[in-house]
């Protein structure tokens, strides 16, 4: 057995409202005696001339549609690429910024010990490269384990609260790929900066400990907070809803930061 679709298409002119009914079905019923049997791409059709050109300009249309998506479903593709390479881009750029930081610092650094330049005493290379030297940076630090083959996991969330592909996955919800304000603070930029100020803050005071620092236990303990809370009420942040959960948190760390800090 074998299936075939039907079609009669007649085209009517001069109807009239008394006998437009009568006359159309005896057009239909003549139309009929010239069906043939022909086949429109995979498919046999019983049909008349004007039936048959209904069918093809279907057929036409269907292709039509199918090799435009089949069109778009490539320039997708090919648009995923091209958005995954510029995020790999964008973190090299952010890795390398940091990596010139450093050795802007240590130019600047030989020209102020050793050349004795006096202009060189504080300048703005010098600050900057502290800060990518001695600060945490909960992003920088992500990129590089991301890129950087590294295993030692547990030291980046005892450093940060959480694991390096959860940061990721903020950095995406603030801004993809194109960073903003929010991912650039460092601690230096106080309390404005939101969820990655808590997690630099928080890293720079524990590598502090080397320097006889001790880190008060009121202090980590707020800081586990926040994270968990951050963590359950992803993607809301603390500049959000300054009443929320994840708002006391954030204020209840700083309160207990200025207190470790001294």
């Amino acid at each position: 057995t074998w299936e075939a679709d039907a079609i009669v298409v007649e085209r009517l002119h001069g109807l009239d409202d008394d006998n437009s009914e009568e006359y159309a079905k005896s057009r239909l019923r003549n139309a009929c005696d010239d069906v043939t049997l022909d086949e429109i791409g995979e498919k046999f059709v019983y049909s008349n001339r004007e039936g048959f050109r209904v069918l093809e300009q279907l057929a036409d249309l269907q292709r039509e549609m199918k090799t435009s998506r089949e069109k778009n479903e490539h320039r997708f593709a090919l648009l995923e690429k091209e958005i995954v390479r510029l995020r790999l881009e964008v973190e090299g750029r952010w890795l390398q910024e940091e990596a010139l930081a450093i050795r802007r610092r240590f130019i600047d650094c030989f020209k102020r010990d050793v050349l004795k330049f006096p202009e060189y005493q504080r300048t703005d290379a010098i600050k900057a490269g502290n800060i990518v030297a001695h600060y945490g940076n909960a992003i920088s630090d992500a990129y590089l384990f991301k890129h950087d083959n590294r295993m030692d996991f547990q030291t980046y969330s005892q450093l940060y609260g959480f694991q390096f592909e959860q940061v990721l996955k903020y950095c995406k919800k603030f801004s993809d790929p194109v960073f903003n304000e929010e991912l650039t603070v460092s601690v230096n930029d106080g309390i404005d900066g939101g969820i990655f100020s808590v997690l630099n803050a928080h890293a720079t005071l524990l590598a502090q400990c080397a320097e006889g620092k001790e880190i008060l236990p009121e202090f980590e303990q707020a800081f586990r907070t926040f994270v968990t809370v951050a963590e359950n009420c992803y993607p809301l942040t603390p500049m959000d809803d300054d009443k929320s959960q994840i708002a006391r948190g954030y204020w209840e760390f700083w309160r207990l930061h200025k207190q470790a800090k001294n």
